[in-house]
């Protein structure tokens, strides 16, 4: 097991001693969002997964395929094409947890301003939605950087031109 599932699963274990019921992920589809995903319906601490995404991906659907159809917890997909429409989102109105493992992998291939829009705009608007809907743990995982020796993608001219 390397050590980012590691991570995931302790994170799960004591997320459990919260006795939570519904866990809401977002970005269910990425390197970090799907170990997430895999950790959240191989727990039997939740009564329910909802999984809010831009669209479906083929991963997720791996993923679900090898879910028992009966087993717990239950699972719920929900599109919303634009993530930042949250605040006008009203499908959910109660969770337990939030996971929010939205984000661009690798910064060195995207502008600091697109950059910006997802990694603190998005996230922050997923962050209010999670208080909106009361949940009592927040989790952020990225694996920004993870695989680069450079921690500092964008120069300090950039950074402060907002």
């Amino acid at each position: 097991m390397n050590s980012p599932i590691k991570t995931i699963t302790l994170l799960l274990i004591l997320l459990a001693f919260t006795r939570a019921q519904t866990a809401v992920l977002f970005g269910g589809s990425g390197a970090v969002g799907s170990e997430v995903l895999k950790s959240l319906l191989n727990n039997s601490n939740f009564q329910e997964v909802i999984l809010i995404g831009r669209k479906s991906y083929p991963k997720v659907d791996e993923i679900l395929a090898t879910k028992k159809a009966d087993s717990k917890p239950n699972f719920t997909a929900l599109t919303l094409p634009d993530l930042k429409d949250l605040d006008l989102f009203d499908k959910i109105d109660k969770a337990d947890a939030c996971f929010i493992a939205v984000g661009i992998g690798d910064v060195n291939i995207v502008t600091f301003e697109y950059w910006h829009s997802i990694e603190v705009d998005l996230i922050g608007t997923i962050a209010k939605f999670c208080d909106k809907v009361h949940v009592r743990s927040l989790t952020l995982l990225s694996a920004i950087d993870v695989e680069y020796e450079s921690a500092e993608p964008y120069s300090e001219e950039e950074i402060h031109t907002e």
